[in-house]
């Protein structure tokens, strides 16, 4: 009865959180048109979009609590990384902290307006859809015909082996490659390489495969404390490596989307220690950030510039990604022509390998990132490096202001029914499978779907086929050794009755 009482009034809530949020939605595009209508002048409208960009934010988490979900998930975490990147110059702008002004008054007041804007309409619109994907019906341990649990385990561990096994030389070959060129030329040795320089494709594919070998090992030996301890060790040096050589991202992404696994699958971890975790990593970045900037080692860095308040530092630098936002309004269409779609078909070709062809079709057009920093900052793109660009930004840059909304709300949806396919059954191959793409999915906050698919179909979807085959064989060979056994034994009693 209380069961019954309890899904009633979630249900009510979810309904309420839906009428709520569809009307900010509607209110913020009402608002939108009728500024345009109007034509009236946004100088001093920085600070309303501000507040806007934060009370989007604020209000999606509070009602994703309020429907008992929890925030340290994938959809949780990718909303703090799109809020961050694209919004975080709004928060420290509402908070008084930037001395200088949203992206250090680089823009117009005009255009950093209208960039603001379209960051809450593409945040709300991303959390309509995710309030609509929720199933207030759901139920946890759905039945899987793939096998027993343990049967399900042991596939995953023995597929996250093999992906170990086949990325440990091709691993260690990127990192001696790393620390070398770091070592010789200092962080910025890593961009703007010539391709003599770097090591072939084949060989960085082959050494991503240890993400998969770690999440898939880990999720399949829940219950063997010495395999988790030893997955624990093999993830912090990966990270401790990636964040010596400079790469800041790919380190903290690493032990945001274990930790993620590991709380989901093995053990709950503390949310203080989260969060302590969280605001420390922020200030490393800052001063990794400096190193980078100076090329100095960490220490060094310290007195190179002050640092005064590391967490704001690093949420100014994050919240850079609304500058690409900013370019993309500004360059479309009046420098270059909407899409209309077809930068998502490229996107999606670049699940194809590289052969029968001389260039890729998806890299013969080029990345709206690559493009973008080449037509507004030349000098970085000779350097080999990049402004990043957002996933914001891109539903723009293909369908304009009136794409933004349909595209957001539908990868919003995505995101919940890929989090529930997981998280509501106890199948470790899924769990492996999410916290594996959970990767790319925030470095997607600040970049584009082209860096998306790839991984998605090679070190999620691929490994994740894996299990389910060897399930299956182990099935079919399970059932014909049956069907065998039974026939063995009715051939016995047959002989058995002769004899009599």
């Amino acid at each position: 009865m209380s069961s019954s009482l309890c899904r009633i009034n979630l249900y009510a809530r979810l309904r309420w959180a839906r009428m709520a949020q569809a009307g900010l939605v509607g209110f913020i595009i009402a608002a939108g048109l009728a500024l345009q209508a109007l034509s009236l002048n946004l100088d001093s409208a920085i600070v309303p979009a501000s507040a806007l960009v934060s009370l989007v934010v604020l209000w999606s988490y509070y009602s994703w609590h309020l429907l008992g979900r929890r925030w340290f998930g994938p959809y949780g975490l990718f909303l703090l990384s799109a809020s961050l990147f694209n919004g975080g110059q709004a928060f420290l702008e509402l908070l008084r902290l930037n001395p200088n002004g949203v992206l250090g008054g680089a823009f117009s007041p005009e255009l950093t307006v209208k960039a603001l804007y379209l960051v809450a309409l593409g945040l709300s619109a991303l959390h309509l859809g995710a309030l609509w994907a929720v199933d207030t019906a759901r139920r946890n341990g759905e039945v899987r015909a793939s096998g027993s649990d343990e049967e399900r385990s042991r596939a995953t561990r023995l597929v996250g082996w093999s992906c170990i096994a086949i990325s440990a030389i091709p691993m260690a070959m990127v990192i001696e490659d790393m620390l070398s060129t770091v070592a010789s030329r200092g962080y910025a040795g890593l961009y703007g390489r010539a391709a003599a320089d770097i090591l072939p494709s084949t060989i960085r594919i082959f050494a991503t495969a240890m993400i998969p070998g770690i999440m898939f090992l880990a999720a399949g030996g829940q219950k063997r404390r010495f395999l988790i301890a030893s997955v624990w060790i093999l993830v912090m040096g990966n990270s401790a490596i990636l964040m010596l050589s400079g790469l800041r991202s790919g380190a903290a992404l690493l032990l945001i989307s274990f930790a993620w696994l590991y709380d989901a699958r093995i053990r709950r971890l503390s949310r203080s220690i989260l969060l302590s975790v969280g605001v420390g990593m922020l200030a490393v970045f800052a001063i990794v950030g400096v190193a980078r900037e100076y090329q100095v080692s960490w220490r060094e860095s310290l007195g190179t510039k002050p640092l005064e308040n590391p967490l704001v530092a690093a949420i100014s630098e994050m919240g850079g990604t609304l500058g690409t936002v900013a370019h993309t309004i500004n360059l479309f269409p009046s420098v270059r022509p909407f899409d209309d779609g077809v930068g998502y078909v490229y996107a999606i070709s670049a699940v194809l390998p590289n052969v029968g062809w001389d260039s890729h079709p998806a890299q013969a057009h080029g990345s709206y990132g690559e493009w973008l920093v080449r037509t507004v900052d030349g000098r970085t793109a000779d350097l080999g490096q990049g402004l990043g660009f957002s996933f914001i930004a891109e539903p723009f840059a293909n369908f304009g202001w009136y794409g933004v909304a349909p595209v957001l709300g539908l990868l919003g949806y995505l995101l919940v029914k890929m989090t529930d396919w997981a998280t509501l059954t106890g199948d470790p191959a899924r769990y492996a499978a999410v916290a594996t793409f959970l990767m790319s999915l925030l470095f997607f906050a600040r970049g584009e779907s082209a860096s998306v698919f790839r991984p998605f179909v090679y070190y999620s979807v691929l490994p994740y086929a894996a299990v389910c085959m060897i399930c299956q064989r182990r099935l079919r060979a399970l059932h014909y050794s049956g069907i065998e056994w039974s026939r063995h034994k009715r051939s016995r009693i047959g002989l058995a009755g002769q004899r009599i």
